[in-house]
């Protein structure tokens, strides 16, 4: 398997990033109207978009056109972004995420305290969940002060009701750490290593 890290930024700088993340995009959304298929529950996905993507005018035209295709409920579609694809142009963002969550899509805000973080872009845009950057969490719980800003960042959150995803969990230590300080969610190789479709059709099955 091909991490992200071995062909984005390659993407990118061959201009093609758009088109890929539209193709995922539909990938993503038919898969997740298979799953649910067939007496299963709702199966939700969560799909990354690259600033280039969130930027391009017919974003979304393209969401739209994805979700026609697969038949996926908009509520199980939620978009991953950064935080520097919405501060370049935050009312042109205010505008594209509105009509999206009109429609019922959700927005998580990825890699958390990375980039433009401040607290009129939480306030401005309507984000309902927000991940941490790994790079907080990969020195807790032993780093004093990474556990001081992961303590302060899911304080944030639940002032502004947000759910909250830690990035990165690798570690028994880190997952405790993060349920006692109060996140409900994570996301790392101590819960899962990536696996594909039939693997993930296989738990599904088990489940259901």
């Amino acid at each position: 398997m091909l991490p992200p890290s071995e062909f984005i930024c390659l993407a990118e700088e061959t201009g093609v990033i758009v088109e890929l993340g539209e193709a995922v995009l539909k990938k993503a959304c038919h898969q997740a109207k298979k799953w649910s298929m067939n007496g299963r529950a709702r199966v939700p996905v969560s799909v990354n978009m690259s600033p280039k993507q969130f930027q391009n005018a017919g974003v979304v035209d393209h969401v739209k056109t994805a979700l026609r295709e697969s038949g996926l409920d908009p509520s199980l579609l939620e978009i991953e972004i950064t935080e520097s694809s919405v501060m370049r142009d935050i009312g042109s963002a205010v505008g594209v995420m509105k009509e999206l969550t009109d429609m019922g899509v959700t927005f998580a805000i990825d890699d958390f305290g990375t980039g433009y973080s401040c607290l009129n872009m939480l306030k401005k845009l309507p984000f309902s969940r927000l991940k941490i950057d790994r790079s907080f969490i990969t020195n807790t719980p032993d780093g004093e002060q990474d556990c001081a800003i992961v303590t302060a960042i899911l304080n944030l959150a639940r002032s502004f009701k947000l759910q909250v995803v830690a990035e990165g969990v690798e570690t028994i230590e880190q997952a405790q750490f993060l349920r006692l300080a109060g996140c409900e969610h994570g996301q790392g190789y101590f819960y899962s290593r990536p696996v594909c479709v039939l693997t993930i059709d296989a738990l599904l099955g088990n489940q259901y």
